[in-house]
């Protein structure tokens, strides 16, 4: 990955960078760096999970609102990016190894890791996640996993603050 990739943050990197090693007590520095590479289009998020934060009413949410708000891009009039979220969506009916209630998961209407994958596939960029790639599980169907398959590239906070050469 290079450092003109474009970064898409799921819900997941965000919540667990707050709540543990990037918490706002422990690490300052590392937030006006997200918003930094925000404004030079490095790295975006979407509304879904921009909504999926929110709700937490929190440090979090209240970052996002108060400085990270313009750096969630909207998917609903996005036809490129419908596409290829309802594609991924067939794509996880027709998998017999993940449970209705998984496939149930990840089709819902509040979820928004497939948006975030097919706001990466529309646009070829990196979807960025705290979720790790799990082989046998069937439960849920983890971002990792489904990257792998569909050809997105996924990758780590860490990754993407190498790749982009940040020092904290």
């Amino acid at each position: 990955m290079s450092d003109s990739a474009l970064y898409i943050l799921d819900t997941s990197a965000l919540i667990q960078a707050a709540k543990t090693y990037y918490a706002f007590d422990i690490a300052p520095t590392f937030w006006p760096h997200l918003v930094r590479l925000a404004d030079e289009g490095n790295v975006i998020s979407i509304d879904r999970v921009k909504s999926e934060i929110i709700r937490g009413k929190d440090d979090l949410s209240a970052w996002v609102e108060s400085d990270f708000s313009a750096a969630f891009v909207l998917t609903v009039n996005d036809q490129d990016v419908l596409n290829r979220y309802q594609a991924m969506i067939v794509w996880s009916q027709s998998h017999s190894e993940y449970t209705q209630a998984a496939k149930s998961e990840f089709a819902g209407a509040d979820i928004a890791d497939p948006w975030v994958m097919a706001y990466a596939q529309a646009k070829g960029g990196v979807v960025v996640s705290a979720e790790v790639f799990k082989k046998d599980i069937k439960r849920k169907i983890p971002i990792p996993n489904a990257c792998g398959e569909l050809g997105i590239q996924h990758t780590t906070i860490y990754e993407m603050l190498r790749a982009l050469r940040v020092r904290l």
